[in-house]
């Protein structure tokens, strides 16, 4: 999703539609910097396998990220 002309919405979904037991999501914004270099910040979250009282089947991490755009 583009805000406006340079601004950038990051949102990505992976679901495993076999047996709904594995999520990955990225979430953030990008921002340009100068001259095609971007910044990005980003929630990255992902879940493997159902809840089950005791385990620990999650992952959260926040990302900074620089890279470039073409």
């Amino acid at each position: 999703y583009i805000v406006d002309d340079d601004f950038m919405l990051v949102n990505r979904w992976l679901l495993d539609d076999a047996d709904l037991s594995y999520l990955q999501t990225r979430s953030g914004l990008s921002i340009p910097l100068f001259e095609g270099l971007v910044a990005e910040l980003r929630l990255d979250y992902d879940r493997v396998g159902f809840q089950i009282p005791g385990t620990h089947n999650t992952d959260t991490e926040w990302v900074f990220a620089l890279g470039y755009r073409w």
